[in-house]
């Protein structure tokens, strides 16, 4: 008997995320199922600058293409890349008064750059706008809080403030400073603590997401913009919104479990979920942006939707094996899939392949490429804070995508449970892929057939592929696996060829390089994968059989694929051969 990943007739990779038993994929980490339908690519993000290199910079709260300028805005400053972004680099618009994140956003409007924010809470709001030269204040409102989302609708632009309030910015710059005909006070027959997270603007109408205290019980409002102090429509969830966009004419929200919803025109309906489990994610119970996902993390690009998270879950003190931090990507037929992860890595370095764990995301942005331009490297600015190592000072920094594939990438799939009769013996499986492009390439198949809980330990980099951990790592042996979720070697996995422990200390030294590592710390997860095999460059093939001599008696079994790539490889489908030894 055989079976094959994706099936002959689907032909595409699915991710379901509520079950390991339905699509074809059960968890994945830097991958493309778009740009090729029915292949499996990697993805890797650059590290524009951070903290470190602009010392103003703080969180990521907005992004902005305005007079062929990518901007960004953060803490105290605004700052702009000309195009073709981002080679250019980015310089510093100072703003006229302090900026604080947890409030900001920014807005292209009448041929300007709108900035709002509050600089204390429950102060005075402010709106700037920005002209390419020099700032001019628009106006202010006194005793403001909340989130200041900014939103173009008609001839205005539309600012939040006071959790519940939608107030007009006219053209000729005068906000409103109660709310008349064209504002809107959200009616107050639902519980205190709600806020607006969400303010979108389509088919003729705003669009206004909620989300009550600890993203219980959530809210959306239609208002046309015209009837004061009215929506035109509600419609409740059972969780809050803490997100939202439109696509095709068609509202979608993020609400506080993962669930990305969807109008059907009459309620909002679950297309898709992060698999985040029985615990929650961190960052609901905050009234500003610092949730898992900021209001501005969510964009559109290539007919995906794209979604930027952390993932730290409350309760747990070890990073979730199937929810990676990061851009997550949906489309209807791929599903909701890890597509991209931040990184520690600039664009001449390699301390890692990406991030599994981060502290916050910022806010995410498609920009389209300029015409002409075949240099410009980079079509997604996005934001989030990440820990450099094990433990110490976290990280702002601002991140774009490798359009132009020119750095090495690491990304890997699991497969669901593929399951036989009573009990089978697995013997083989084959891997179908494009022939590897550059030296360094490679494919790492592995197996299991029983499920384990994996360990997480604080590990110190000896060499590039030799650590040592105080943490107690005695349950694994010679042949299991080591992943880098957090700090340099990043994103990437190998397994033990040697592990020794003395006085309390042990040494594990690993069949892989992990190029680029020093003496650093980082965060490892150990699993029991077996390693099935490999295929490198140097192989010259475009199929591998890879033998699968132990722990292969199971009524089913799960695959993963470790791919590290340079340039435009794709691997197309595995096929496992099995053969049953109780008849049903």
């Amino acid at each position: 008997m055989s079976f094959e990943i994706p099936g002959p007739q689907s032909r595409q990779f699915q991710q379901y995320n509520r079950s390991n038993l339905f699509g074809t994929l059960d968890s994945t980490f830097n991958i493309d199922l778009n740009t090729n339908q029915g292949a499996v690519r990697t993805t890797g993000m650059i590290k524009a600058f951070d903290e470190d290199t602009e010392s103003d910079f703080e969180e990521l709260a907005a992004v902005e293409f305005y007079g062929n300028d990518v901007y960004l805005l953060s803490a105290n400053n605004v700052y702009k890349s000309a195009t073709p972004f981002p080679s250019s680099g980015f310089t510093k618009v100072a703003t006229p008064a302090s900026v604080e994140v947890l409030t900001a956003d920014m807005k292209e409007f009448n041929d300007y750059v709108y900035v709002s924010t509050i600089p204390q809470l429950g102060g005075t709001m402010f709106v700037y706008k920005y002209d390419g030269s020099s700032w001019t204040t628009v106006g202010s409102i006194g005793s403001a809080d909340g989130n200041t989302l900014l939103e173009k609708f008609g001839d205005s632009i539309y600012v939040v403030l006071n959790f519940v309030e939608v107030r007009a910015i006219s053209k000729a710059d005068v906000i409103s400073t109660t709310t008349g005909t064209l504002d809107l006070a959200l009616p107050t027959t639902y519980p205190d603590g709600y806020s607006i997270t969400m303010l979108k603007a389509a088919n003729d109408k705003l669009w206004i997401g909620l989300t009550g205290a600890g993203g219980n019980k959530g809210l959306v409002y239609t208002w046309d913009g015209s009837t004061q102090n009215t929506p035109t429509s509600r419609f409740d969830l059972d969780y809050g919104v803490v997100a939202g966009i439109i696509k095709d004419g068609i509202p979608y929200v993020v609400d506080a479990i993962g669930r990305l919803m969807r109008f059907n025109g009459a309620s909002f309906t679950e297309v898709a979920k992060l698999p985040i489990g029985p615990y929650p994610l961190e960052g609901n119970e905050q009234e500003g942006h610092f949730k898992w996902i900021h209001p501005n993390g969510i964009t559109i690009k290539d007919n995906e939707i794209l979604i930027n998270i952390a993932n730290d879950v409350g309760g747990l003190d070890t990073t979730p094996e199937k929810l990676p931090s990061g851009i997550w990507a949906y489309n209807e037929t791929n599903g909701l899939y890890h597509k991209h992860s931040v990184t520690a890595s600039d664009s001449g370095s390699k301390l890692d392949y990406g991030q599994n764990q981060i502290d916050r995301a910022g806010a995410l942005k498609y920009i389209a490429p300029s015409n002409g331009s075949t240099s410009a490297n980079g079509d997604i600015v996005a934001g989030g804070v990440f820990y450099p190592g094990s433990s110490g000072t976290r990280k702002y920094a601002v991140y774009y995508n490798d359009v132009l594939d020119t750095t090495q990438k690491y990304g890997y799939f699991t497969t669901i449970k593929i399951f036989g009769n009573i009990e089978e013996s697995w013997s083989k499986v084959y891997a179908t892929y494009k022939k590897l492009l550059n030296s360094g390439d490679k494919i790492v198949v592995k197996y299991r057939t029983e499920e384990d809980v994996p360990t997480q330990a604080d590990i110190t980099w000896v060499d590039t592929d030799t650590f040592t951990t105080t943490d107690n790592v005695s349950a694994y042996a010679e042949g299991d696996e080591v992943e880098i979720v957090r700090g340099e070697g990043g994103g990437k996995c190998a397994h033990i060829s040697s592990i020794s422990e003395a006085g309390g200390t042990y040494t594990v030294n690993l069949d892989d390089t992990f190029t680029g590592v020093t003496t650093n710390t980082a965060i490892a997860r150990f699993s029991k994968w077996v390693k099935a095999g490999e295929t490198t460059f140097d192989d010259g093939m475009q199929w591998r059989a890879f033998g699968m001599p132990v722990k292969n008696r199971s009524p089913w079994v799960q695959f993963k694929v470790c791919m590290q790539f340079t340039g435009e490889n794709e691997l197309y489908k595995l096929k496992a051969i099995n053969e049953s030894t109780v008849k049903e």
